[in-house]
């Protein structure tokens, strides 16, 4: 088995999701123009509420995602899709 080697943002992500993190894939509003489109967020619920972790988004999920260190929950909606951190087998 190969050794994947994973970028700084990445390994922080794993960080997040280790500690009960989700990223979430949603369809979100923009004020300024008034369109809606899909934004993925990497979301943190320690400390007793959730906040949305700056600076992480997209090109990691895309990069977990890839090496496989995401599954989907079953906390969806229609307009929104959770990922979690698999469980090492």
């Amino acid at each position: 088995m190969q050794q994947i080697e994973l970028s700084s943002r990445a390994k922080l992500a794993l960080g997040v999701l280790a500690g009960g993190g989700r990223f979430v894939i949603r369809l979100e509003r923009n004020n300024y123009t008034g369109r809606s489109q899909f934004k993925t967020r990497l979301v943190d619920y320690s400390g007793g509420r959730s906040s949305m972790v700056r600076g992480i988004s997209g090109a990691t999920f895309h990069e977990l995602d890839r090496a496989g260190f995401l599954e989907i929950t079953g906390e969806g909606t229609s307009v929104s899709t959770y990922y979690k951190a698999r469980a090492q087998v």
